[in-house]
């Protein structure tokens, strides 16, 4: 699902932890390629003295979503497996 801004903050840090797990291409910059924040407002860019605003992120995985990959992500991890792959 696509959700439009503004958005609540409970929304804003799902995306920016989704932002930070590093095992996703992240929510990019269109002009200077720096990752993205959200904010309540929308994604800004990360750059200083770039402008660049986007009003729209996928709808970001619930708590227990991360929680379950995350358990997951060190099972695989421990096991020397790369899912995917």
């Amino acid at each position: 699902m696509i959700l439009k801004s503004p958005w609540p903050q409970d929304i804003v840090d799902r995306l920016n932890t989704w932002q930070s797990l590093g095992f996703c291409h992240p929510y990019a910059c269109s002009e200077c390629r720096s990752d993205l924040t959200a904010t309540t407002n929308g994604w800004k860019c990360s750059e200083v003295g770039c402008a660049y605003t986007q009003d729209w992120a996928h709808e970001p995985p619930t708590t227990d979503q991360f929680v379950k990959l995350k358990n997951e992500l060190h099972l695989w991890m421990n096991a020397g497996e790369v899912p995917g792959m």
